[in-house]
């Protein structure tokens, strides 16, 4: 379901704010089950780059369309699964709502930047060198960011919020691993 323009504005506002551990950016998500459900809605602003960065591999026959799509909407699907459940386990389940809600909404923003510099390194204004360096220096930034969503936005520890981003990580590698490059292309 697409969210009213509104909820998208104010939920990408306040992922924005959680970037600064501002904890009153919670306010600005839709934290009912209404808003849990829109906020997957998100994964269509991260869809831009994934196709960029993926075309290559695509029109040279590397990887097939119905895997790459299986790996988007799983890389979606597999870790608010798993982050239920642990979430459960660690008696942190009356934030989970909001916790994914922040999460997918921070999800649109991450890759942005990655989508810019991946545009400047195909017109040949960024070189590999430098995207390499850059992309680096962004997912140790986007590592911090993860975990600032979740220290908020799960009302975890420090290190169990280490946790989750290194599992969310994980998964996503794992993904990419089994569906896009099974041969161990990548």
């Amino acid at each position: 379901m697409i969210p009213p323009l509104q909820e998208i504005a104010s939920s990408l506002r306040a992922a924005w704010r959680l970037l600064f551990l501002d904890a009153q950016a919670m306010a600005g998500f839709n934290l009912t089950m209404a808003g849990f459900w829109r906020s997957f809605f998100a994964a269509a602003f991260g869809l831009p780059y994934y196709v960029l960065v993926l075309w290559d591999s695509y029109a040279a026959g590397e990887i097939g369309l119905p895997a790459a799509i299986l790996a988007y909407v799983l890389s979606w699907i597999i870790f608010p699964v798993i982050a239920a459940l642990l979430a459960h386990i660690l008696q942190l389940g009356r934030n989970y709502i909001g916790y994914i809600i922040a999460f997918n909404w921070a999800g649109a923003l991450v890759p942005q930047p990655l989508l810019l510099l991946a545009l400047l390194n195909k017109a040949g204004i960024v070189d590999e060198n430098a995207y390499s360096m850059i992309t680096l220096g962004l997912f140790v930034a986007f590592l911090w960011y993860g975990w600032a969503v979740t220290r908020i936005g799960l009302g975890a520890s420090v290190l169990t919020a280490c946790g989750f981003v290194i599992l969310s990580n994980l998964i996503d590698m794992l993904i990419r691993v089994l569906l896009l490059y099974p041969q161990g292309g990548a």
